[in-house]
């Protein structure tokens, strides 16, 4: 996997042994397909899960009913009937991929379904670390393992399929391939680009906004040649392409609705804001309690940590390490995802699994900083207690918050995941 982002750079802290092989990553690995897999074969019942009941019906459209009914969109097929009621408010690579796994299965039980967004949860932390191992060394890179494999919002919600889910390894991919290509990687880094783009753009529109960011990277570092010669071909890259796979979706969505989009667009509007009463203090204050719940406090205070030092960099006040220049733009595809759909993001506290990598480097930076302090110098118990308080902290967050999510069924859920399997295929 690793040698499918780029070429492996020296460590240069010179690490050895057991860390600094790729074998390293294999026990968390372990440790994050068996807590994603606590309860994987049971009904629907917990919170959101009938988000997983939703895609496997349009899975099972698509077999079932076959694409001249489905149009290879998410469509409800009637059991009486046969209709189709098509749901545009998003791309069609949810049910795609599930209509795909049922056909070689032969299966869409629950555990079939988990598995599928088990097995992208764990391709993004596989991901995830190839590239904090690349540019910040072995011992970060399995701290932001060790952390993605933990906490809540990666554990719990890493096992239901949805589209940020399923796009997140396609995004983090397509961020890798940016700034490979951005560095002078050429023909291959653009190839990698597109690929990963058009994937993520059949999944979610959440990867568009990781395009538009890439885009705005490209544009701020066409000055830096040293670093980013093909920052410019880049820039042309990424705005082609997304602006063509961005038509491509509303182009299909028009097709499947016969040339309507009233249903997307009132969505959008809805999903912005619109007509709503809460004001920015009072979203803001919401964001932070979900990422402080499902990400930790000490994630959420990282994450904060790594805003401020972006926002200092774009004036020209601190210099971002690599690594760091690579959360901000997951950092920025989050949080303009979340700030333009408002609305969704306050009803929904999976729309934050975007921010994932940006939040397991930014810990993971925090994590090996106080390390090195309290080795040596004069605040390192200071630096000791604080890697104590991060260390303790994270782990019983997400203990509390996995055992309570795993163990409160929900009567809304119970009823949806009801209705919807015996209303459609």
């Amino acid at each position: 996997m690793e040698q499918l982002i780029t070429e492996e750079r020296p460590d240069p802290r010179g690490t050895n042994g057991f860390l600094n092989s790729r074998w390293a990553i294999l026990p968390i690995l372990v440790l994050a397909a068996a807590i994603l897999s606590i309860g994987i074969s049971r009904d629907y019942r917990l919170k959101h899960e009938d988000n997983n009941a939703l895609h496997a019906a349009f899975g099972r459209a698509h077999i079932e009913a076959g694409p001249r009914v489905t149009k290879l969109h998410d469509a409800y097929v009637s059991r009486k009937s046969g209709r189709a009621h098509f749901y545009a408010h998003h791309p069609p690579g949810c049910g795609l991929f599930l209509g795909g796994v049922f056909s070689v299965t032969g299966s869409n039980r629950p555990q079939v379904v988990r598995g599928v967004a088990i097995a992208a949860t764990l391709a993004t932390l596989v991901l995830a670390w190839s590239i904090v191992r690349r540019e910040e060394g072995p011992e970060a890179a399995l701290i932001a393992a060790f952390v993605f494999a933990v906490i809540p919002q990666a554990a719990f919600y890493g096992r239901m399929v949805n589209h940020e889910v399923l796009a997140l390894p396609f995004i983090v991919l397509l961020v890798d391939r940016y700034f490979a290509l951005a560095r002078g990687g050429g023909l291959r880094a653009g190839v990698g680009l597109v690929a990963a783009a058009t994937v993520g753009a059949l999944i979610a529109w959440v990867t568009f906004f990781a395009l538009a960011v890439c885009a705005v990277h490209a544009a701020l570092s066409r000055r830096r040649r040293e670093t980013f010669p093909a920052a410019g071909p880049a820039l042309v890259l990424l705005l082609t392409t997304g602006v063509s796979l961005f038509a491509f979706d509303i182009a299909h969505i028009a097709w499947v609705k016969g040339g309507d989009l009233s249903d997307l667009a009132a969505i959008f509007s809805s999903r912005v804001g619109a007509g709503q009463t809460y004001g920015p203090f009072e979203w803001t204050h919401k964001m932070l309690g979900f990422s402080r719940r499902l990400a930790t406090a000490s994630g959420t205070f990282a994450l904060i940590w790594l805003a401020i030092r972006c926002v200092r960099a774009l004036f020209r006040k601190a210099t971002l390490k690599p690594v760091e220049e690579f959360a901000a733009v997951f950092l920025g595809a989050g949080v303009g995802y979340l700030a333009v759909f408002n609305w969704g993001a306050w009803q929904h506290h999976y729309w934050q699994f975007p921010l994932l990598p940006a939040i397991v480097i930014a810990l993971s930076l925090a994590v090996v900083s106080s390390a090195e302090k309290a080795r040596g110098g004069p605040r390192r118990v200071i630096f000791g207690l604080l890697l104590g308080i991060i260390v303790l902290e994270v782990l019983s967050t997400s203990a509390v918050m996995l055992y309570k999510r795993h163990t409160t069924p929900e009567d809304r859920v119970i009823q949806a995941v009801e209705k919807l399997q015996s209303r459609y295929l």
